[in-house]
This record gives structure tokens, sequence and C-alpha cells, in this order.
């Protein structure tokens, strides 16, 4: 694993353990602890979030809470930009624009890695799922639910932590 995606996932460690929470992680008070105005705003389907710094340097992640924006959706986009926040140089009016066509880069992965350890951590991910063992036809579900994530980024995060 890089070097950038390994400072990802230590800052979301580091979060979980400063604020003492465990999943699922309140937005609210990542944004809180982070100093950004967290926000949800109806906004073109085709854009899933964006994080901006205005003239006074505060930092704002809106999510866009369209419709058909589920909310483990809306919950991993936000993190996500709360990542994009954290990396952003100071002084800089960053305009991140994310959608499901956005090009995949190193901070693009990064900023996934974070968003993936911040709402389902590896730790009682893996604790759960073992936990769950004998309830293999809704395991997943349940997990998904436990986390408030999707069953894609559930998925995802299952093989990255190597469980199936």
């Amino acid at each position: 694993m890089g070097r950038i995606l390994e400072e990802a996932i230590s800052e979301a460690k580091r979060i979980l353990i400063d604020l003492q929470i465990e999943p699922p992680v309140i937005l609210a008070d990542i944004a809180e602890y982070l100093g950004v105005e967290y926000l949800e705003r109806v906004l073109n389907p085709d854009i899933d979030g964006f994080f901006f710094r205005t003239s006074d340097a505060c930092g704002h992640v809106v999510v866009n809470r369209h419709p058909v924006k589920s909310e483990g959706r809306k919950r991993f986009t936000a993190c996500h930009e709360f990542y994009h926040g954290i990396t952003a140089a100071e002084g800089y009016h960053i305009y991140c624009l994310e959608a499901a066509s956005t090009p995949s880069s190193p901070t693009e992965f990064a900023c996934n890695k974070f968003a993936a350890e911040l709402l389902m951590p590896a730790e009682p991910f893996r604790e759960w799922w073992q936990e769950l063992r004998h309830n293999k036809d809704f395991r997943e579900s349940i997990l998904a639910e436990r986390f408030g994530v999707t069953m894609e980024a559930l998925r995802i995060r299952i093989k990255e932590l190597r469980l199936r």
C-alpha cells in the first residue's frame, strides 16, 4: 500500500480514537471535529458532492440529497469530501466535484480509503463479520445497515479486507 493511502487510513483511525466513536459514525460529529460545515442540498443527480473553502478559510462539504442518492452513498461521499478538506492546503479555494464519472487518481483513492476506514473501521468490521458467520444469507445486508453504507461500498470493503 502506498504512503498516501496509509496516511488516509491513519487519519481516519486517529479521528475515531480522538472522538472515541464507534460505527455508525455521526457525520455532524466528524464535521464539527474537522471544523468544516456539512450541508446537504439537492443538486444535479450526476453530482455526488464537493468540498470548497471560502475566503474566510472555512471549509464546506456539500452532499447531494437528490432523491436518487441513497443515505449510504451520501455518507460515503461526505467522508470522502472531508478528506479533501483535510488534505487541501491552507489558503487554497479547492473545488472538488465528485460524480460517478470522476476519474480515479491517487488523491481520489486516498479519499475513498479514508471514507471506508472512517465508516467501516477494519477491526470492528472484521469482528462483526465473524460474529455473523452463521448468518451468511443476511450478513452483508446486516453489516451495511450497521455501518450505514451501501452494499457496493460494503462489498468493496469485504474485498479490501480479504474476508471473501
